[in-house]
């Protein structure tokens, strides 16, 4: 397996004159991406790099540590790293629910391009499914709570 320094090695020149570098060459692909990461740079993502990695089987800790010397080498906000099986996004302007939120969906999409492509829609889902019902049913509860609370009190006088 490959390392992160030796990635870093490999791909931390190209990743300074372009945001946009994939390991084996496809100028469609590159373009594609290229078009949605220049749309994101409003989003809540700040600046980014993406790294396009054939690598199948790596493991999440390897990208991560590129992605963060990817960070630190080139002073951008998001690092997104990105091979047919897994995607790891280093971010400063992403919370970490964020991350843990957007990595799996983009993790099982082999497309890179409907990956990243996914992100902002990603990003404005509920992060904790049933995060709101559960928010509605404590409400409801309380309200409840409180009107029976009143009928006793006024059936006790």
């Amino acid at each position: 397996m490959t390392t992160p320094q030796e990635y870093f090695d490999r791909f931390q020149e190209p990743l300074k004159d372009h945001d946009v570098v994939l390991e084996s060459p496809n100028p469609a692909l590159q373009e594609e991406l290229q078009g949605i990461v220049d749309q994101m740079q409003d989003r809540p993502f700040g600046n980014m790099e993406v790294l396009v990695l054939d690598d199948v089987g790596q493991r999440s800790d390897v990208f991560r540590d590129l992605a963060t010397k990817l960070q630190d080498a080139h002073d951008v906000d998001t690092v997104v790293v990105k091979s047919p099986d897994l995607a790891v996004i280093v971010s400063d302007e992403l919370t970490r629910a964020q991350i843990e939120s957007l990595q799996p969906p983009m993790s099982n999409e082999p497309n890179s391009a409907v990956a990243l492509q996914a992100m902002p829609h990603l990003l404005d889902e509920d992060p904790v499914p049933g995060i709101t019902m559960v928010g509605i049913t404590g409400i409801a509860i309380v309200l409840t709570a409180g009107v029976t609370f009143l009928r006793a009190r006024r059936s006790a006088h």
